[in-house]
């Protein structure tokens, strides 16, 4: 019989997957938009809706790395904060539950703009398909 940790432990493999998905595809993204961007009279030409897809896809990169380095920061210090009160390693500890609110705030609103990428990317494909 499942207890409450075995479900909190699957919520956290399914974002850490959902995180990893989201970082490749954004990647993948700039990559889509580099082989349907062109070269016009020597300067390189990106279509508007590439240049959108480009901004959704550098706006989850920058909440995917802000999401880390705020972790970082909130544990880091509050782990720092409890070494310098001496206090044991094994004890157990309770926390402000807006520390994982907050970095998990990032988790729900790096996503929405990956999802959002590569709609512009098929909006742009599919308007290549219907022009020509």
């Amino acid at each position: 019989m499942p207890v409450l940790k075995d479900y909190w432990d699957q919520f956290s493999d399914y974002t850490s997957r959902a995180s990893d998905g989201a970082r490749q595809l954004s990647f993948a993204g700039f990559g889509a938009i580099w082989i349907f961007s062109a070269y016009e009279n020597g300067h390189l030409t990106i279509p508007p809706l590439l240049l959108w897809a480009g901004f959704f896809f550098a706006a989850s990169l920058t909440l995917d790395l802000l999401q880390y380095l705020t972790g970082a920061i909130l544990w880091g210090s509050f782990a720092r904060g409890l070494e310098l009160k001496k206090t044991r390693p094994d004890k157990e500890i309770t926390h402000a539950p807006w520390r994982p609110a907050l970095i998990s705030s990032f988790f729900w609103f790096k996503v929405p703009p990956v999802i959002a990428g590569y709609g512009c990317l098929l909006l742009h494909l599919v308007r290549l398909l219907l022009a020509g």
